[in-house]
């Protein structure tokens, strides 16, 4: 997974984000488990946020 990804929140984790997609922005492979921060999409009902989800709670669009 590379910064500029586009992503989505697996809907099988226990993430509060689950369902939501975004754009990787940053990615750390030294931490255990591995993360990635993510600038999620707004929708109609969540304003734009940014998170940091394990990369194994992330599925990789395209």
């Amino acid at each position: 997974m590379q910064p500029w990804d586009s992503v989505l929140i697996k809907a099988d984790t226990n993430n509060p984000d689950k369902g939501r997609a975004g754009v990787v922005q940053a990615v750390d492979n030294t931490a255990d488990p591995k993360t990635v921060t993510i600038r999620l999409d707004a929708d109609a009902v969540n304003a734009v946020k940014v998170v940091t989800v394990n990369q194994s709670d992330v599925q990789r669009l395209g």
